[in-house]
């Protein structure tokens, strides 16, 4: 562009300097040419008042001028003097312009090219008195004549025409294209230099408004979609057409046990080479949604890739990854929760099934049908306590429990000693309870079921002749509540499955001590209502299961 500029204003420049010189030629010579003919005009009238007084003898006596010429014509045409050429050999001048204009008007002139002389003339002619015409020609140099002599400084004069124009062409280039070399677009309110701008400014100006509230949109809504993804617990991973990680969230590398802070740029197996995530990015790589299981690290992960596309095709592929280790784990105790649950009924549901029948068909000796009824009524009760637990522990797990209220943990261990009495006494168990007094704010029916629990598991599952002790206690203004046995104690490795649905440590003495197998269950949930915490000290004989519950439960207490 400034190319073009500078070569248009250097052009317009010149030519302008060019036409200035050929008009001002133009109009020197129109003034030249002027001052000829009037010379001529003179000169023709003054020597045609000689000819009148004197007739040829003026002619040949007087001498022409430097650049003039005298014809006398006769009113025929015929050349009767000429003072540059023989008149005899001349041709007839009837035929001559000037010559007819001053027979026909007294006076005539013209500008031609003389054959004779062979130069540019101006003839001027005047009709005498006699009727003859005296011409007077006069040599006129031709323009281009006239500026031979002035060939040289002419040239100097347009060489520095053209000198001018470049510099002041370069300089006007320059002014022109400065203020869009300048041109600061991030603040265009401060320029004003071409009132013609102002159009473009204004534009640029609305295109940068649009451009950046665009801009701060698309920066918030990343913004948005990072904080999403960071703090995701899910992985979430963005791939090309050739497997490289375009974005993830720290999450994902976690999942995949990725050792990369940032796998961006980085080929997905690169980051993990398990093949079940082979066999899934290649089936979305290939257009097919898929997902599969990866072991990793001791977790079970869901890895779902789906393809992206639009029209023209595949675009590339998002992976999804969750950690479903306590899904399956939940999966695992359902499953077992439902086998548990089935055995549990089994055995009382056949019995109660084999004694019904027995009974219908009159197979029983009466002196047997109050045993018989004894161990139905037995076995249905076994049933109404097994359902009745389940009942209870489901509420629990729906957080369906009696609202919070002060409960006297002494006074609830106490009673729950008295109701295991007699249950105690048929094996010679020795039951306890003592400590402080201790009110806390709690579901009754919650802490009930709990305490009661406790001290029944610890009469099932204790030695002949044992003892089990109940002890409210403080530590560290929280209350704490402690149920020791005699018992046959609970190996390390099982302490954390007791609390598991329908789980017994001794597995040989399973059928032979009663019970539904909930207790430890109903524990745990009752205890993870109030934010309690429960542990477990036991050895090869004797079991010590503490409940501390959390300082801000604490109503009332005195050691």
């Amino acid at each position: 562009m400034k190319r073009r500029i500078f070569a248009l204003a250097f052009l317009l420049a010149a030519a302008a300097a060019v036409l200035a010189c050929v008009l001002t030629a133009m109009a020197a010579y129109g003034n030249y040419f002027n001052a000829v003919r009037g010379e001529t005009a003179a000169y023709a009238r003054h020597a045609g008042a000689g000819v009148e007084i004197a007739g040829r003898a003026y002619l040949t006596k007087a001498r022409p001028t430097p650049g003039h010429r005298l014809t006398w014509v006769a009113s025929d045409g015929t050349v009767l003097f000429d003072s540059a050429a023989d008149a005899d050999q001349m041709e007839n001048h009837g035929d001559r312009p000037e010559i007819a204009a001053a027979l026909a008007s007294g006076v005539g002139d013209s500008t031609r090219h003389s054959d004779t002389l062979n130069v540019q003339t101006y003839y001027y002619a005047v009709r005498l008195a006699d009727g003859t015409v005296l011409r007077v020609a006069t040599t006129v140099s031709r323009v281009l004549d006239s500026f031979r002599s002035v060939y040289g400084p002419a040239a100097g004069i347009v060489a520095l025409v053209f000198i001018g124009a470049a510099a002041a062409a370069s300089r006007l280039t320059r002014g022109i294209v400065q203020p869009f070399n300048t041109l600061d677009l991030d603040h265009t309110g401060d320029i004003a230099v071409y009132d013609e701008l102002a159009p473009l400014l204004q534009r640029i100006r609305e295109q940068r408004r649009q451009i950046d509230a665009q801009l701060e949109s698309l920066t918030r809504q990343r913004a948005d979609f990072s904080a999403v993804t960071e703090n995701m617990s899910e992985g979430f991973v963005t791939l090309d057409l050739n497997g490289a990680v375009l974005s993830c969230n720290p999450s994902a590398l976690g999942l995949l046990g990725s050792s990369f802070q940032d796998a961006t740029g980085r080929h997905i197996f690169s980051v993990n080479r398990c093949e079940g995530l082979r066999v899934t990015v290649e089936a979305a790589l290939a257009g097919r949604a898929a997902e599969s299981v990866l072991s990793i690290g001791g977790r079970d992960v869901l890895a779902a890739a789906q393809p992206v596309s639009d029209g023209g095709g595949l675009r590339g592929i998002t992976l999804m990854l969750m950690d479903i280790t306590e899904q399956r784990a939940r999966e695992r105790m359902r499953r077992e929760f439902t086998a548990n649950v089935s055995h549990e009924l089994k055995t009382p549901l056949t019995v109660l099934s084999g004694s019904a029948e027995l009974l219908m068909n009159g197979m029983v000796e009466p002196q047997d049908v109050q045993r018989f009824g004894s161990g139905m009524y037995k076995e249905a009760g076994r049933l109404i306590a097994l359902v009745n637990d389940l009942l209870f522990l489901s509420r629990l797990d729906e957080g369906k429990t009696s609202a919070f209220e002060p409960v006297d943990l002494l006074a609830l261990s106490k009673s729950a000693a008295e109701r295991g009495e007699s249950k105690a006494a048929a094996r010679g168990v020795t039951l306890s309870a003592a400590g402080a007094q201790a009110t806390i704010n709690g579901s009754h029916a919650s802490l009930e079921a709990m305490v009661f629990n406790l001290v029944d598991n610890a009469i099932k599952y204790n030695i002949d002749n044992g003892s089990v002790t109940v002890t409210v206690s403080l530590m560290n203004g929280a209350a704490a509540l402690a149920v020791e046995d005699t018992g046959i104690g609970i190996p390390k490795d099982e302490r954390e499955r007791v609390f598991e649905r329908f789980y017994r440590v001794d597995k040989s003495r399973g059928d032979a001590i009663p019970g539904t197998g909930l207790g430890l269950a109903i524990v745990k949930h009752a205890a993870m209502i109030h934010g309690a915490r429960v542990d477990i000290d036991s050895g090869k004989r004797g079991t010590k299961i503490t409940v501390v519950f959390p300082a801000e439960l604490t109503v009332q207490a005195k050691p």
